[in-house]
């Protein structure tokens, strides 16, 4: 961490939720005046409530952001957004669908998306270079979809005889998915790997890429691999930026229809299909120059510092 970083902790932690919140708003309520902040940051929704409601009668600039999909939130979740954002002086959101929630309740507002580390991340592989995998991450819960996902594999399953299909992640429906794999006789084609701490080598020597989560704010993971050359097949919703990050050509397909079967039918769409390296390598670099960290990075600072002037 940064020198110029202080971190400081908040006692009761392991209090009850409500507890734990009270015991926040009151910390931040007394570092704001203590430290003389000048802008206050909730990063995700949570954290701006929490910012808002510490900042009360107090002479701070208060920027919120929202990092998944607000449509998804209960009426009451959205009526304490309504009532609280008012207060905001500036809003960051990941796209303009999210960021359009809040139009007309948050006056000064920007689409800022997720970064990646450009300089450590994995270099693409020639397509020959690959490996006969079709990779996917994320937590394994209702909203990754990943049953949509294994039915897909399962209609195709006999043209991709000398594949592999590699889920990485952990989740509550571990046992769920591996009983459905069990069940459609995918044991020697589908696996589930568990988490791992080193995403982007497991994954950066597959042939493709699949995601079919039904929410998202921007998913890192469907950055960095378009950064690292995978070819993409990705379920579309309206909620994360897959229309902005990837180019819906025979590399990257974003599949509108929710259905398996065309999903499936995407994924041989793709893989029938071999990459260019140019274009691939083409595809990689715009990528990590528009997402790098510096340039994000900078973007987050001068509408910090727009807000700030903006008295």
């Amino acid at each position: 961490i940064d020198s110029r970083i202080t971190v400081r902790k908040v006692s009761g932690e392991k209090s009850s939720r409500i507890v734990r919140n009270i015991n926040r708003i009151k910390s931040i309520h007394s570092w704001i005046k203590e430290d003389s902040i000048e802008v206050l940051i909730g990063f995700t929704y949570l954290a701006s409530y929490v910012a808002i409601i510490s900042a009360f009668l107090l002479k701070v600039k208060i920027v919120i952001t929202e990092r998944t999909d607000p449509g998804n939130a209960s009426k009451l979740m959205r009526l304490i957004k309504r009532i609280l954002y008012r207060r905001a002086d500036g809003g960051i959101f990941q796209t303009d669908y999210v960021r359009g929630f809040f139009k007309g309740i948050i006056k000064n507002t920007i689409v800022i998306p997720n970064m990646i580390d450009s300089d450590n991340l994995p270099s693409a592989l020639n397509y020959k270079e690959r490996d006969n995998r079709i990779v996917s991450v994320g937590r394994l819960d209702s909203l990754k979809n990943y049953e949509f996902l294994i039915d897909a594999i399962y209609n195709i399953q006999d043209q991709l005889i000398d594949y592999t299909v590699d889920i990485y992640g952990d989740g509550e429906l571990f046992d769920d998915l591996q009983e459905q794999i069990n069940r459609l006789g995918l044991n020697s084609l589908v696996f589930l790997r568990g988490r791992t701490k080193d995403v982007c080598n497991k994954i950066r020597d597959a042939k493709l890429f699949v995601f079919s989560s039904l929410v998202e704010g921007f998913p890192n993971v469907l950055l960095e691999a378009s950064a690292m050359g995978l070819p993409i097949v990705v379920l579309d919703s309206p909620s994360y930026a897959q229309r902005d990050l990837l180019r819906d050509d025979r590399y990257s397909v974003i599949v509108t229809n929710n259905d398996p079967k065309a999903f499936a039918q995407a994924i041989l769409t793709v893989l029938n299909n071999p990459c260019d390296d140019n274009l691939i390598a083409e595809r990689c670099t715009y990528i990590r120059e528009k997402y790098n960290s510096a340039n994000i990075g900078k973007q987050w600072l001068q509408f910090i510092d727009n807000v700030y002037k903006n008295k």
